[in-house]
């Protein structure tokens, strides 16, 4: 949408090539926080069933995503409506 577009054009310094490829290969969705995001993640792929029921509640997901965050496997870019954070892979 608008505010996506806005975002990465922000992110991007106005390189719209660059914005049109992340739009199209690293856009992984908008989420409330990064720990929305990686419980999305290991819901989507079904991770999450490989956790025994009775220890999920102990899986530290906002740990999981900090640490995505600063390895580099994705970084975010706040959301120009001040909603959420715009989530992308950098793979």
């Amino acid at each position: 949408g608008e505010d996506l577009a806005s975002a990465v054009w922000n992110h991007t310094r106005g390189d719209i090539d660059e914005c049109k490829r992340i739009i199209e290969e690293d856009y992984l969705g908008c989420f409330d926080d990064l720990e929305e995001w990686a419980i999305d993640l290991f819901e989507s792929t079904g991770e999450i069933d490989a956790l025994p029921a009775r220890l999920r509640c102990y899986f530290d997901f906002s740990a999981f995503a900090r640490d995505c965050d600063l390895s580099g496997d994705i970084y975010s870019v706040n959301a120009t409506d001040g909603r959420g954070v715009h989530v992308f892979s950098n793979h």
